[in-house]
């Protein structure tokens, strides 16, 4: 989605004034319980291996607090993900583009040689914003409808299928080839 503040903001309505105190509190929850039913999806980790057995650089940009989102990412795929770059202070969360910048000029890359995976319609803003072909993941929390509508390049059902395209638009890169995964 578009980040814990906004969530928040949304699920509290019109009773603003509590904004605060509901960040606090759901911060203090998630701290403790962010394993909580929390696992890579059925597939996912083989995808991922294949792509470093290629030494694809794969970078997860998600709109969770940073420290969590290292700390999700390690606990769910080890040391599979090379970048996490997560929700920080001063820069604005997806799909807002500064985040994935940020990445694309540390590690030299161009947006041609990059490919933006998620599940959402802010997934798929986010990759556009930044003029990288994007890949919907039909797996996640939306639908297929919501993917199209946000303009995906490839809408996948499956990561066996995703797997595949991956291996398809590797040769077409000629091998450079950078992975963002949204989470």
């Amino acid at each position: 989605g578009n980040g814990v503040k906004t969530q928040i903001r949304r699920s509290i309505g019109e009773h603003q004034e509590c904004f605060d105190e509901c960040l606090r509190y759901f911060q203090a929850y998630y701290r403790e319980h962010c394993f909580e039913h929390t696992v890579a999806y059925n597939g996912m980790i083989n995808v991922i291996k294949q792509l470093k057995k290629k030494n694809v650089l794969t970078v997860c940009i998600t709109n969770k607090p940073d420290h969590m989102a290292h700390k999700i990412i390690e606990h769910v795929y080890g040391y599979l993900i090379d970048v996490v770059f997560g929700g920080k202070e001063g820069i604005p969360v997806k799909p807002d583009p500064l985040s994935t910048e940020m990445i694309l000029k540390e590690y030299d890359l161009k947006p041609e040689e990059c490919l933006f995976i998620g599940d959402t319609y802010v997934d798929m803003e986010t990759g556009h914003n930044v003029h990288m072909e994007t890949i919907g993941c039909l797996w996640g929390f939306r639908d297929i409808t919501e993917l199209q509508n946000a303009g995906a390049d490839y809408i996948v059902n499956t990561p066996e299928e995703l797997g595949g395209l991956l291996d398809d638009l590797y040769q077409r890169m000629s091998g450079r080839m950078s992975m963002y995964l949204s989470r």
